[in-house]
């Protein structure tokens, strides 16, 4: 790509300098190899859009060990793919050569869902439980009741169905969503965020906007 030497060079010193990057490089977490997964399926994609290198081929192979990577090495991994798939069909257009990536991605998807639905059903594996799937969600709406005052009693009901509200202030790590699964959990009453799915999502819906406008008011902080 001609990009100059010194950019190459900072770029290689911030990896071998960050910490984070020298304990990825040996420790064993699911969570390191998703993030190598989703750098091959980046960078694939990349090379492909720009046509980097003219390497169409290799690069396509590339494309599915990542994105194989990315939609099963986390949970909620597929909700990246997924998203990304969707916009993938207008970034590429109608270019012979690109448009080959959606037919490409797509029969990606299609391969995924057998190896993590039938197959691993078939095997009496477990899949994640709800929570798992929309932690950043939950974390976003304990944030919300840990700093409001002006939560409508209806909605403290339902949230009351799935977790300890009360408990919420307490438990919130602004960091980690793991203490709020944990909660949850506690509760043990899945069953209900999964039948009222459309009412919990109206509630964030609605905190969100009411966060956006507070913020964008003349004089807030």
């Amino acid at each position: 790509m001609k990009i100059p030497v010194k950019v190459i060079l900072a770029c290689w010193l911030w990896y071998v300098i960050m910490p984070f990057h020298m304990l990825y490089s040996f420790a064993m977490w699911k969570d390191i190899m998703f993030g190598g997964f989703v750098a091959i399926f980046v960078v694939s994609v990349f090379k492909i859009y720009k046509k980097v290198d003219n390497s169409v081929r290799s690069d396509q192979v590339f494309l599915v060990i990542g994105s194989v990577g990315t939609y099963l090495f986390r949970s909620n991994g597929w909700f990246v793919y997924l998203l990304s798939l969707l916009f993938f069909v207008f970034l590429f257009g109608e270019d012979p050569n690109r448009k080959k990536m959606k037919f490409l991605l797509l029969a990606v998807t299609i391969l995924t869902f057998i190896l993590k639905y039938p197959v691993l059903e078939y095997f009496n594996v477990s899949q994640p439980d709800a929570i798992e799937y929309l932690s950043v969600p939950a974390q976003q709406i304990a944030r919300v009741v840990r700093d409001c005052d002006d939560i409508r009693e209806e909605h403290r009901e339902l949230l009351n169905n799935i977790v300890d509200v009360e408990r919420i202030p307490e438990t919130y790590v602004w960091n980690i969503s793991d203490p709020i699964k944990y909660l949850v959990r506690e509760r043990g009453n899945q069953g209900y965020l999964v039948e009222h799915k459309s009412e919990f999502f109206c509630y964030r819906l609605k905190w969100e906007c009411h966060i956006w406008i507070n913020i964008w008011k003349p004089g807030s902080t």
